[in-house]
């Protein structure tokens, strides 16, 4: 208990000024409050369905470990995406240049979309330049979760 106590406090400290930190510190209260899980993991994924649900964001998550699918790199991913039935799969941009030369796309007759996501700037209290790509907690913090929806979609507040 006492990594989350520290966690916890480190994110008060950096999102108590924000205008909408307090709200947001009280949303991951609950998680530190807990006993501790046994993976950062299951943390993880618990924070990310509750933001998830609290965003509106309906998108089922799936963990892949669960799944149980074999392969290595690009093996292992189509495995996973016929497991789930998908046409379309959304990844970094930097995922680019394995995924081409292993042919993924063409091989599972699935459509590729790399992300290229570069949001607007936002206030944030603690910082004279706007600090991009930190995570949906900051956003939260700083623009509150109404905003944040469309944040998310759109990238703009």
């Amino acid at each position: 208990r006492r990594w989350q106590r520290g966690h916890l406090e480190t994110i008060r400290h950096a999102y108590k000024p924000a205008e909408f930190g307090s709200q947001t510190i009280s949303m991951l209260k609950s998680f530190y409050d807990q006993p501790a899980p046994m993976h950062l993991s299951a943390l993880t994924r618990a924070m990310a369905a509750r933001i998830a649900n609290e965003l509106g964001i309906a998108t089922p998550l799936v963990c892949a470990t669960q799944l149980a699918r074999g392969g290595k790199r690009s093996d292992h991913l189509a495995e996973i995406c016929r497991s789930l039935g998908c046409t379309k799969y959304l990844t970094p941009v930097g995922s680019r240049q394995y995924l081409e030369a292993d042919q993924f796309s063409q091989r599972l007759n699935i459509q590729v979309e790399y992300q290229s996501f570069h949001p607007k700037p936002y206030k944030q209290p603690n910082s004279d330049a706007f600090l991009s790509h930190l995570s949906i907690i900051d956003v939260i913090a700083n623009i509150g979760v109404e905003k944040s929806r469309d944040y998310v979609i759109t990238g703009s507040a």
